[in-house]
């Protein structure tokens, strides 16, 4: 009974954070989609494909090596994730500063750069 507890937390914990995650991009979708006028979603689109680079630097596998290496090691789960979690929570602060000084340096309109930037806040959902 205690293994199907623990799945269900597991389970549980997991979706919140995908749902989080999907709340996160909802919010700034839907935000952009309202101040921008039509022609400004191919803006919009611009930036989240550029913003999805940042993201493979944030993600470096984790999703797929943490859990494989939890479930080989049970007794290590606490030092795994702290570990993760840090490491994510810090290179999605050096991937969002990189992010502002090429929205900085680039040559686009004042916009798109706000665009850009806020988009960018994906990095820390992922």
């Amino acid at each position: 009974m205690e293994a199907g507890r623990r799945i269900l937390k597991n389970m549980f914990s997991l979706s919140v954070a995908e749902i989080a995650n999907k709340g996160i991009s909802l919010v700034t979708l839907a935000y952009l989609a309202r101040v921008l006028t039509p022609e400004g979603l191919g803006v919009m689109g611009w930036a989240n494909a550029f913003v999805l680079y940042f993201v493979f630097f944030v993600d470096l596998g984790f999703n797929v090596v943490g859990p494989r290496e939890i479930a080989k090691n049970h007794e290590n789960i606490r030092r795994y994730v702290n570990n993760i979690s840090t490491i994510k929570i810090l290179s999605s602060v050096v991937s969002y500063s990189f992010l502002i000084i090429i929205a900085i340096l680039i040559d686009k309109p004042i916009e798109s750069k706000y665009v850009l930037l806020i988009s960018g806040l994906n990095v820390f959902a992922n």
